[in-house]
Order: structure tokens, then sequence, then C-alpha cells
């Protein structure tokens, strides 16, 4: 008896811990992608996707999502179609907010990737970079997918990191952040 009570307590004080840990973790991961600016070189990138205009530079505020190699970009490409109510909403209440959706599939997955962005139906810009440019400019951000969406301001400086289609709170913040500017 005593030894499954003993176990049950240090499972939970392992848990409590390793709880710690991760925020400690993710804390040093958002502290590290705000070290320096960003570098979106997309114009080095291929546009292989936009339904509407092309959103112009500069904006006050950048959404980027990045899908690298060890992300299944195939996927990942498909389920965009979330972001278009997210995206819809942003343009109808200020031009302000860009958005750069960012692909690095590896070479041998580059041909179901382009086939899945030719069924696409979304409505602003998919890039692909073939060159992985958007990491080697970025190594800054770390390769945990958790901190492959995130927030620009003006400056290319990251200020907040989340998916604001997933996560309510990230996406209240984020309109809380675009009222802030505006004021």
């Amino acid at each position: 008896m005593w030894g499954f009570k003993l176990t049950l307590v240090l499972l939970l004080l392992w848990s409590i811990v390793s709880s710690c840990n991760r925020d400690k973790d993710v804390y040093a991961n958002i502290m590290q992608m705000k070290s320096k600016p960003v570098t979106l070189s997309c114009d080095s990138m291929r546009l292989i996707s936009y339904k509407n205009r092309v959103d112009t530079f500069p904006k006050q505020f950048y959404w980027v999502v990045y899908s690298d190699s060890v992300d299944c970009s195939s996927c990942r490409l498909t389920n965009l179609v979330h972001w278009n109510d997210f995206i819809y909403e942003i343009k109808e209440s200020t031009n302000s907010v860009g958005f750069r959706f960012i692909f690095s599939p590896s070479k041998k997955d580059i041909g179901s990737f382009m086939c899945a962005a030719g069924n696409l139906k979304f409505s602003t810009q998919v890039y692909l970079d073939s060159a992985n440019i958007f990491e080697h400019q970025n190594q800054h951000i770390p390769s945990d997918v958790l901190f492959h969406t995130f927030l620009l301001d003006e400056n290319m400086n990251v200020v907040l990191v989340g998916d604001p289609i997933r996560n309510k709170e990230i996406n209240k913040i984020f309109w809380d952040i675009l009222k802030g500017k505006e004021r």
C-alpha cells in the first residue's frame, strides 16, 4: 500500500516539476525569438498561391506561419482554409495586418506539396521556400512547431507567439494588441 502511495506522490511531484520546466523552456524559447528581428525575404521565395491581391509592404503587423521539412507541409497547407475567416475578419476591420505563410517541405515532398497547393482555396499568399532561406536567416526561431506561428510588429520583432485560430487566448491578445496600436 505504501509503495502505491509513494509512487502516486512521486508521479505528482514529477508532473509538477516537469510542468515548471516546460514553462521555463517555453519562456526561454519566446525570449530567444524576441532577441532579434525576423527576416522575411519572401521576394527570394516562390509565391505559389494568392486568391486576392498581394499584400504590400509595409504593414504594422505580420502573422507568420512557418512549416519546415520536419512538419508535414502538405498536411499543414490543407489546414490553411481555417485561417480564411480570421483573415477576412481582420481585413474587414483594418489594412494594417499582413500574412506570410512560408513552407519549406523536404525535397522529396515538394511534388505532393505543389499538388496540394494547386487545390488550395485560400485567401492570401503562400510561399514555397525550397532553399530554406527563412530558416537560415532566422536561426533564433526554435525548431519546435509550437513556435512557428507568431505575430511581428512593423520592425519585424516578435510580439506574440501562438496560433490565434486554435487558441482563443492568443486570438484575444492579438485583438488587444491591434486595438492598442490603433488608438
